[in-house]
């Protein structure tokens, strides 16, 4: 360790947000977890080997056993910390998901045009009389099976006749906008 101390000693004083204790214990996380399993000296003799290096408390005092058992709590918090996020960040590039083609790309999208004049609006037209009566829908299903009373046959499936007088109506209402656009 009083090898690892004379780099901090080469450093100079600290980088303004923590202390030399930090960055020292912080710097040298690894290998003081692995001495410390194997041998622990105690709060007491890490203090007084870091002062000794010369490493010194907030204004030059000799560093005592809590703040150092302190700081290694902070510095253990920090790596946890700072492992966790870089556990849930996702890599950049790589292998993509499984169900999405590596040659996919998205579709071109086209700028919208309005329609001219000349053209008929964009909804299916129904044929419905000048004077607002509604249409005569089929009561029998393709196939020439009559449905029950009350459906009516209407955009591809049987439905009941209120619900296919108000799609009727949303259309008429769709192609009344479609005229002012």
């Amino acid at each position: 360790m009083k090898r690892l101390l004379t780099r901090l000693e080469k450093r100079g004083p600290g980088d303004g947000r923590h202390s030399d204790a930090y960055r020292l214990l912080r710097e040298q996380h690894a290998a003081l977890v692995a001495r410390f399993q194997t041998h622990w000296p105690g709060w007491d003799a890490v203090a007084i080997e870091m002062s000794e290096a010369g490493v010194a408390a907030k204004g030059g005092r000799r560093l005592s056993a809590s703040s150092v058992r302190r700081v290694w709590k902070r510095v253990c918090a920090d790596i946890a910390k700072a492992q966790a996020v870089e556990a849930t960040r996702k890599p950049i590039g790589g292998k993509f998901p499984s169900r999405i083609s590596p040659d996919w790309r998205p579709q071109e999208v086209l700028p919208h045009t309005p329609p001219s004049a000349g053209v008929t609006a964009s909804r299916a037209l129904v044929a419905v009389s000048p004077d607002g009566v509604m249409p005569d829908f089929p009561t029998v299903d393709p196939s020439g099976a009559p449905l029950p009373e009350g459906q009516v046959f209407y955009r591809g499936r049987s439905m009941p006749r209120s619900a296919a007088e108000n799609l009727v109506e949303i259309d008429l209402q769709g192609i009344e906008m479609d005229r002012y656009k």
